[in-house]
């Protein structure tokens, strides 16, 4: 469903065919990397226009709702026409409800069935503030990174309320006796975990303030890729490392099963930080990963490419194997 909330929301705001969400506040991102007043208001403006929380049936017919807006930007972009666009139209709609069920989620203290879709769209346009701040101020890459997290947050966890470092990298008596899912459950219950409040600064009111909220530190927003499990590990790390040392993200889209881990060298060695992760988190939690870590090296300045002629392919992953370097052309 996340990968459709973007097309949905289009829709819904009719928003028009020939242009894109970034189009709104691209201006602002490329000048500075910062959305100034007048991109945030737009941005609310969007987000008040979706559902803070809706089911199945209830989208797809306000979806239906703009189909005929919907046909006539298809027959005016694609040149269609009109039994086409409305018959182009309808699929499309009919397609974002193919193969998935009605979502129930925890927040906070309540269990809630239906489409976060607002929380969804917030962290597209939250990830894009964050993405072009971070180029301009990669000093606060840690910073960054942490913030992106929350995005994908499972469990609220506070890492002050975790045991110490050395007693994490020890078994303790009140964990004995449990494993996997039972000994996770367990931790959670103890550290007070509380499932991620997605909507956190995203009702009307939030969305209406005369000063509109910073989009790259949203409080809450979500893509739902994340697992509990990652949610104590970073919190683990911070615990620590500290909160300005490490930080954690999910890897990827439909990857929520491994994740990154980033390291201020000047703050942490990452050999100590592989060391608490084998003792405090694989071994705790019976992970064994293969390999055990994916190891990223940074490099020096970036080397752009061009190859005149596709068949050069293979000789210039030669030359770059055996460490020589490629001649320009």
């Amino acid at each position: 469903m996340t990968g459709k909330a973007a097309e949905i929301a289009a829709i819904l705001t009719r928003l028009p065919l020939d242009t894109s969400f970034f189009n709104l506040i691209e201006k602002d991102l490329l000048a500075t990397g910062t959305l100034g007043r007048e991109s945030r208001a737009l941005i609310c403006q969007t987000l008040r226009q979706l559902p803070l929380l809706i089911g199945r049936e209830a989208l797809r017919e306000q979806l239906m709702a703009h189909r005929g807006w919907y046909a006539g930007q298809l027959r005016e972009n694609q040149h269609l026409d009109s039994a086409t666009a409305d018959a182009r139209a309808g699929a499309t709609i009919e397609s974002f409800f193919a193969g998935w069920r009605e979502p129930r989620l925890r927040r906070g203290d309540a269990e809630e069935t239906g489409v976060p879709l607002r929380a969804m769209v917030a962290y597209l346009f939250g990830e894009v503030a964050k993405n072009f701040h971070l180029i301009h101020h990669p000093e606060q890459w840690i910073a960054c990174v942490t913030l992106s997290q929350r995005g994908d947050c499972c469990a609220d966890i506070d890492p002050g309320r975790l045991p110490t470092r050395g007693e994490m990298e020890q078994e303790l008596d009140w964990e004995r006796g449990t494993a996997g899912p039972q000994r996770l459950d367990l931790w959670m219950q103890r550290c007070g975990a509380r499932p991620f409040d997605y909507n956190l600064g995203l009702d009307d009111a939030s969305l209406s303030a005369e000063d509109p909220p910073d989009f790259a530190a949203l409080a809450g927003s979500n893509f739902f890729r994340g697992l509990a499990l990652i949610d104590l590990g970073e919190a683990m790390l911070k615990r620590a490392f500290g909160a300005d040392a490490v930080a954690v993200r999910v890897n990827a889209a439909g990857q929520g099963d491994y994740f990154q881990v980033h390291v201020d060298r000047r703050l942490a060695d990452p050999q100590d930080v592989k060391r608490f992760l084998r003792a405090a988190f694989y071994r705790r939690f019976g992970l064994s990963p293969s390999p055990e870590f994916v190891e990223l090296y940074p490099g020096g300045g970036a080397t752009a490419l061009w190859l005149s002629r596709y068949d050069s392919l293979p000789a210039l992953i030669g030359r770059l194997r055996s460490g020589g370097a490629p001649q320009t052309g």
